[in-house]
């Protein structure tokens, strides 16, 4: 075999290895965030060793196809605010090694490292999405994949509504037995219905192969834009289409989606969808529908009629069901007096930290000082501030303001405005505008809870983000090297 050939196959291996953990990370992060980041490992490591082999290029199969590296403004902003949550750490274990404490100087940095800071590599995520749809098959398969990932979620949670156990935990049970435990809790009741017949049927909050509904309702969440925009878009323009047949099999998967998100109830997601919405409709209709949205308005409003309903008989059924959609329309659940809590000890926090912040991995030590001053000051609160969850802030802006200060706040918002101006610019294909919105779902949910502190929505919106990048163009508004 002659060196040239060697090194084509060399490379087209390194290539193939690199798609292949692409095609694990964007297909499965549904399933499991290990096996998602264990693709995303072989995605990085095979483009590595494609860049740094002798040739150019591979050949698959007629044409040659590269990976250029992209460094875009927005992801240099999202490293940034990594880098400013490190500079906390550092100042802070600095100060604590001043004091002569070199143990706990150790021990802070290395909390850090492995608490938020982490996190900075799944923006890997984003660059390798970048490079791999630098060409048009490239982006055609990342949007296969998706769609793959969107099945996965549907039908999991489908399966989950009538499940009592948690699919993730179906494999321990099957070897330790079908009682809940810690280890393998079931999953929260929804509804109820003919009890008194001894024929109990049960309805549950579905979570998919996730371990929280939150995190289920964000991924769910970043699939909705595309649902809906698609759906709406082909009754605008030809209604007689929807009855074709791979319409009306995308028409139930858009009411899968709807019914489960009201069962799931995860509040937080669904206003950040909401809010993602308004910004799409905004563009669709200055774009594409214009005067045709008025078509869609008594759609919209007895799909309202119908939610209210709903509402009006569900205490019929069961007062869980009852109080679940009840919540969807503003009422408190509750453990919404936790987030108030929390928040309280968070700006306590901002309030002594308004520059730096305390650095990743200082978040929890710092509240738990915090809560603990509140309870001494107020005796009767200790049991509520002893059970509310403190592992972070249940708001993502207010978390990066306390542990990375005013720096890192500022770069969460500017990320975010860059990507929400990049979803108004105009795109080559109708079919890439409904998912330029996914990106953005989570920002307003982020107002609620800390997604950009869960690994398994923070590696899909790097995915979705890259996406927007690349489908409004590289450069524009961008600063960017492909190379």
């Amino acid at each position: 075999m002659s060196l040239n050939n060697w090194n084509k196959n060399r490379r087209e291996f390194f290539f193939r290895l690199s798609e292949t953990g692409g095609a694990l990370a964007v297909i499965f992060f549904p399933v499991s965030v290990s096996l998602s980041q264990f693709g995303l490992f072989l995605a990085i490591l095979g483009w590595i060793l494609w860049r740094t082999s002798p040739g150019k290029g591979v050949y698959i199969p007629t044409k040659t196809w590269e990976l250029p590296f992209v460094f875009p403004l927005e992801l240099k902003v999202g490293i940034f605010l990594y880098i400013t949550i490190l500079f906390s750490l550092l100042v802070r274990a600095g100060g604590i090694g001043a004091s002569g404490d070199i143990s706990g100087m150790v021990q802070a940095i290395s909390s850090g490292l492995r608490d938020e800071f982490k996190d900075i590599g799944l923006i890997s995520m984003g660059f390798w999405v970048l490079a791999y749809t630098a060409d048009e098959r490239g982006r055609k398969k990342v949007y296969s994949w998706l769609k793959i990932s969107l099945m996965i979620l549907l039908v999991s949670g489908f399966v989950a509504i009538f499940s009592k156990y948690r699919l993730s935990k179906i494999p321990y049970h099957l070897m330790h037995g079908w009682e809940a435990v810690a280890a393998a809790r079931y999953q929260h009741l929804a509804a109820s219905f003919f009890t008194e017949s001894g024929s109990p049927f049960f309805l549950y909050m579905p979570i998919g192969f996730m371990g929280t509904h939150l995190t289920y309702a964000a991924l769910l969440g970043y699939f909705t834009p595309y649902l809906f925009f698609r759906s709406v878009d082909i009754y605008l323009n030809d209604g007689i289409k929807l009855f074709v047949r791979k319409n009306i099999v995308f028409i139930v998967m858009a009411a899968t989606a709807l019914i489960i998100l009201i069962l799931n109830n995860g509040r937080s997601a669904i206003f950040g969808m909401l809010v993602a919405l308004l910004f799409g409709l905004y563009y669709f209709i200055r774009v594409y529908w214009r005067k045709k949205i008025f078509r869609f308005l008594p759609h919209a409003v007895i799909v309202c009629a119908a939610f209210l309903l709903l509402i009006s008989v569900s205490s019929g059924a069961h007062n869980r069901l009852e109080s679940l959609l009840s919540a969807l329309l503003g009422q408190s659940k509750h453990t919404d007096w936790q987030r108030t809590f929390v928040w309280q000890g968070t700006l306590d926090i901002i309030g002594r930290n308004p520059i730096l912040g305390v650095g990743s991995g200082g978040f929890k030590p710092e509240i738990e000082q915090t809560i603990l001053h509140f309870s001494e000051e107020n005796p009767r609160l200790w049991y509520a501030y002893s059970v509310i969850q403190r592992g972070h802030a249940h708001n993502d802006l207010f978390h990066f303001q306390s542990i990375g200060g005013i720096f890192a706040s500022a770069a969460y918002l500017f990320l975010f405005a860059l990507l929400a101006r990049r979803a108004l610019l105009p795109v080559a294909r109708r079919e890439e505008d409904y998912w330029k919105w996914s990106a953005l779902t989570i920002f307003a949910s982020g107002l609620f809870q800390c997604y950009f502190q869960d690994d398994e929505v923070l590696l899909p919106f790097w995915i979705f983000a890259a996406l927007l990048i690349r489908t409004t163009g590289v450069g524009k508004n961008s600063i960017s090297d492909e190379s």
